[in-house]
């Protein structure tokens, strides 16, 4: 899950030259791991839910979620690598099918 805002520069930064990028998109394709963005422009509340769920109040907040409810929160500021290494070990501990259960905390945040 990507916790994103309009106002947030290292969001986009990071939007534009890590998560955006070849390396990322085929790992999501490759672990069928389901990419989730939470718009938090707005300061929606279920947003808001989630990051104090894992205990981060400023943005950008990525989260890796599993069905076994495991949260592995990345750094703020992000490397290829490090992305594509964590879904991949998320896609080997859970079937790509697993991955479609709903958000534990809200609706998700609303994905956009």
């Amino acid at each position: 899950m990507d916790v994103t805002a309009d106002w947030c520069p290292t969001c986009k930064t990071n939007e534009r030259l890590i998560l955006e990028t070849e390396t990322v998109r085929e790992a999501l394709t490759q672990t069928g791991v389901l990419a989730v963005k939470a718009d938090f422009t707005d300061e929606d509340p279920q947003i808001a839910e989630l990051l104090a769920a894992v205990e981060r109040s400023g943005l950008p907040v990525y989260v890796v979620m599993t069905p076994d409810g495991n949260r592995q929160v990345l750094p703020t500021v992000l490397d290829v690598a490090t992305v594509s290494a964590q879904l991949r070990a998320a896609g080997r501990a859970h079937p790509p099918s697993s991955f479609r259960t709903p958000c534990p905390v809200g609706d998700g945040g609303r994905a956009g």
